[in-house]
């Protein structure tokens, strides 16, 4: 039924697509786990969009140089490893910049992400993934603090993380290396103490590996409010990309980056459709009821 409705779907999206021709398009991924379905996303995009680099997108935004019609930006949120594994082949094949945001505290490590330590223990439990989202959607929603106590009680969960050499390779083939904060927290849950030890801790490490641009971030789970956004721009912060599944408006605020959420793993009816903007349109109807 999915696969009917997002092919229905494909008959309009040329016209979503005309539509908003130009204006910027930028897509959020996190993994890389279905490699065969992500290259055929790639060929796909490269055929039918311009797809910039970061250095574009900063002339455009801080020096008035006009994007090319049909302009996308393609970013992956957190440093999964598949990122590298998988996603750098393609990248190196076809020669697509990229850009990948890192959360500083997981490199050169196996620990785990801290909602796949929800995840694992949870699905020990026998809890089905609509339960186990509630649960983790709940631990996004608490304060800092409390969420942080929260998740002690767990044992903890390992995974491979990328590594310096991996991430500098990354870099060495048109990945760009972003600022995703240093332990993913939801930034808007943070007090001025919190966020600006985030901050910190993750420009001291960008600092040290020599591995990035602390300057280009993206809010973790796309949280932010204002409070956060100005200590930000009063700490090194230019560009800061949210999560809001929305194509940009024509005028982009610098630290308020519109993104569409994507996958991997997406069939390219229902791939075509999002980035259109169509889906997006839809979705966003959707949730008004």
């Amino acid at each position: 039924m999915r696969d009917v409705f997002y092919k229905a779907l494909n008959i309009i999206h040329p016209v979503v697509n005309t539509f908003f021709k130009n204006r910027l398009r930028v897509l959020a991924y996190h993994d890389i786990i279905d490699p065969v379905t992500f290259e055929s996303q790639l060929l796909w995009l490269k055929t039918n969009y311009h797809i910039i680099d970061i250095s574009t997108l900063r002339d455009h935004l801080f020096y008035n140089k006009e994007l090319r019609a049909n302009s996308l930006l393609i970013t992956l949120d957190d440093g999964d490893k598949t990122v590298y594994t998988n996603g750098l082949p393609i990248f190196k094949k076809y020669q697509i910049p990229v850009c990948l945001f890192i959360i500083t505290e997981l490199i050169s490590t196996n620990k785990d992400f801290w909602w796949n330590t929800i995840i694992k223990n949870e699905k020990k439990k026998g809890y089905s993934q609509v339960e186990i989202m509630k649960i983790v959607n709940k631990n996004k929603s608490m304060l800092n603090k409390q969420r942080i106590e929260f998740l002690k009680q767990y044992p903890l969960t390992y995974q491979d993380q990328l590594t310096t050499s991996e991430i500098r390779e990354l870099k060495g083939n048109r990945v760009y290396i972003g600022n995703h904060s240093h332990t993913h927290p939801m930034f808007d849950k943070l007090d001025k103490d919190e966020l600006l030890e985030e901050l910190n801790q993750a420009g001291l490490l960008f600092k040290k590996n020599g591995i990035g641009d602390f300057s280009v971030f993206a809010y973790p789970n796309g949280n932010f409010n204002e409070s956060a956004e100005n200590l930000l721009l009063d700490n090194g912060i230019e560009i800061a990309f949210l999560f809001d599944h929305k194509i940009n408006e024509k005028k982009i605020n610098p630290l308020r980056i519109s993104r569409i959420a994507v996958d991997s793993d997406t069939p390219l009816p229902e791939f075509k459709t999002k980035v259109s903007g169509l889906h997006p349109m839809i979705w966003h109807v959707a949730k008004q009821f």
